[in-house]
C-alpha cells in the first residue's frame, strides 16, 4: 500500500514530476520510415528492376521483405547507434545553445534524444532526422544485402552495389524530404 501510496504522490507533485525529458527521435523517425515505407519500396524496385533487368512480379516480394526488414530492425538500430555517439560525446549532459557552433553540435551530438528546446524543436527535428539517415543507410545497405545475397531471380543475384545504389535514390527522397522540412521551419 505504501509504494502505491508514495508513486501517486510522485506524480501528482508538481516539483517532482519534470516534461522535459526530451524528444526521442526514434519514434519519429519509425513513423517517418514507415508513412514512406511504400515510396522507398516503389523506387528501389523501380530501380533494381531496370538495372537487373528482370520482371516486377519477380522483384517485388524480396525487396518488400528486405526493406521491412531494415525499417523494423535497422531504424531502432541505427537509433541505438545515434544514442551512443551521445552518450559517449555529450553523456546525459545539455548542450547549451549559445552560438552557432554549439547549436550544430547539440543536434548532431544529441539527433538521438533532442533536449526540448521548445522553441527550436520545429528545425530541430528535422535536422536530427537528417543526422539520422547517415547510419540508417548504412544499416539498411547491410540488412538488405544480407537478406538479398542469397535471392536468384532467374540466374540474377543481387549485388552489393545495386542494393547500394537502389539505397541511395530511396534516402535522396527521404534527404530531399527532410531538407525541405528543415528548411521551412527555418525560414
Amino acid at each position: 500500500m505504501k509504494k502505491i501510496l508514495y508513486t501517486l504522490l510522485f506524480f501528482l507533485i508538481p516539483s517532482v514530476v519534470n516534461a522535459d525529458a526530451g524528444v526521442p527521435m526514434v519514434f519519429l523517425g519509425l513513423y517517418f520510415s514507415l508513412f514512406l515505407f511504400v515510396p522507398v519500396c516503389l523506387l528501389e524496385i523501380f530501380f533494381l528492376k531496370i538495372k537487373m533487368k528482370v520482371d516486377y512480379k519477380k522483384i517485388v516480394l524480396p525487396v518488400v521483405k528486405s526493406n521491412f526488414v531494415s525499417t523494423i530492425i535497422g531504424y531502432p538500430l541505427s537509433w541505438i547507434v545515434l544514442l551512443v555517439v551521445q552518450l559517449v560525446t555529450v553523456g546525459g549532459n545539455v548542450v547549451m545553445m549559445s552560438d552557432t557552433w554549439s547549436v550544430f553540435k547539440s543536434v548532431v551530438l544529441q539527433a538521438a534524444w533532442l533536449v526540448p528546446f521548445e522553441d527550436k524543436l520545429q528545425w530541430m527535428i528535422p535536422a536530427a532526422g537528417l543526422v539520422g539517415l547517415i547510419p540508417a543507410f548504412f544499416i539498411s545497405v547491410w540488412l538488405e544485402y544480407y537478406i538479398l545475397k542469397d535471392v536468384v531471380i532467374g540466374h540474377i543475384k543481387f549485388k552489393r552495389t545495386d542494393i547500394q545504389n537502389a539505397n541511395l535514390i530511396s534516402y535522396m527522397l527521404l534527404f530531399i524530404i527532410l531538407l525541405f522540412k528543415l528548411l521551412y521551419n527555418i525560414v
